[in-house]
Protein backbone atom coordinates (compact mmCIF):
# COMPACT_ATOMS: atom_id res chain seq x y z
CA UNK A 1 0.00 0.00 0.00
CA UNK A 2 2.84 2.67 0.60
CA UNK A 3 4.61 1.89 -2.47
CA UNK A 4 1.27 2.31 -4.35
CA UNK A 5 0.41 5.86 -2.75
CA UNK A 6 4.21 6.82 -2.93
CA UNK A 7 4.29 7.51 0.42
CA UNK A 8 7.18 5.17 1.23
CA UNK A 9 9.34 7.26 -2.06
CA UNK A 10 8.48 10.07 -0.55
CA UNK A 11 9.69 8.78 3.34
CA UNK A 12 13.01 7.85 1.51
CA UNK A 13 13.42 11.19 -0.58
CA UNK A 14 12.57 13.39 2.65
CA UNK A 15 14.19 11.46 5.20
CA UNK A 16 16.47 13.80 6.48
CA UNK A 17 14.08 16.64 6.59
CA UNK A 18 11.62 14.22 8.52
CA UNK A 19 14.49 13.91 11.22
CA UNK A 20 15.38 17.16 11.44
CA UNK A 21 11.76 18.21 12.39
CA UNK A 22 11.33 15.65 14.59
CA UNK A 23 14.37 16.21 16.72
CA UNK A 24 13.43 19.66 16.34
CA UNK A 25 10.33 18.76 18.65
CA UNK A 26 11.54 17.18 21.35
CA UNK A 27 13.62 20.51 22.90
CA UNK A 28 10.26 22.36 23.25
CA UNK A 29 8.56 18.98 24.67
CA UNK A 30 11.67 18.62 26.74
CA UNK A 31 11.44 22.53 28.45
CA UNK A 32 7.38 22.08 29.04
CA UNK A 33 8.46 18.30 30.62
CA UNK A 34 10.90 20.19 32.73
CA UNK A 35 8.88 22.74 34.32
CA UNK A 36 5.81 20.41 34.72
CA UNK A 37 8.23 18.63 36.75
CA UNK A 38 9.65 21.62 38.63
CA UNK A 39 5.96 22.60 39.55
CA UNK A 40 5.00 19.27 41.25
CA UNK A 41 8.46 19.04 43.11
CA UNK A 42 7.31 22.85 44.17
CA UNK A 43 4.17 21.47 44.93
CA UNK A 44 5.18 18.23 47.00
CA UNK A 45 7.51 20.35 48.82
CA UNK A 46 5.35 22.94 50.14
CA UNK A 47 2.46 20.00 50.80
CA UNK A 48 5.19 18.32 53.22
CA UNK A 49 6.68 21.74 54.63
CA UNK A 50 2.94 22.80 55.82
CA UNK A 51 2.29 19.06 56.95
CA UNK A 52 5.38 19.16 59.13
CA UNK A 53 4.81 22.67 60.88
CA UNK A 54 1.35 21.59 61.58
CA UNK A 55 2.31 18.46 63.10
CA UNK A 56 5.99 19.15 65.09
CA UNK A 57 5.39 23.31 65.42
CA UNK A 58 3.69 23.07 68.83
CA UNK A 59 6.92 20.77 69.79
CA UNK A 60 9.13 23.58 68.83
CA UNK A 61 7.33 25.79 70.76
CA UNK A 62 7.36 23.94 74.11
CA UNK A 63 11.38 23.60 73.04
CA UNK A 64 11.77 27.12 72.21
CA UNK A 65 10.05 27.75 75.98
CA UNK A 66 11.55 25.39 77.93
CA UNK A 67 14.94 27.87 76.97
CA UNK A 68 13.78 30.36 79.36
CA UNK A 69 14.79 29.32 82.91
CA UNK A 70 12.36 32.00 84.58
CA UNK A 71 8.59 30.38 85.42
CA UNK A 72 7.40 34.57 85.20
CA UNK A 73 9.00 34.98 81.93
CA UNK A 74 7.85 32.15 80.81
CA UNK A 75 4.16 33.00 81.61
CA UNK A 76 4.52 36.51 79.92
CA UNK A 77 5.89 34.94 77.08
CA UNK A 78 2.82 32.37 77.04
CA UNK A 79 0.33 34.97 77.54
CA UNK A 80 1.84 37.60 75.07
CA UNK A 81 1.86 35.01 72.25
CA UNK A 82 -1.59 33.67 73.07
CA UNK A 83 -2.82 36.95 72.86
CA UNK A 84 -1.21 37.80 69.43
CA UNK A 85 -3.20 38.95 66.43
CA UNK A 86 -3.85 36.34 63.95
CA UNK A 87 -2.85 37.40 59.97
Amino acid sequence: MLNRTGVLHYLEENQDSIRAYASGLTAPAARVLRAVATVAVGLITIFVLTLLMVLEGPKLVDGALSLVSDPRKWQRIHRVAATAPSP
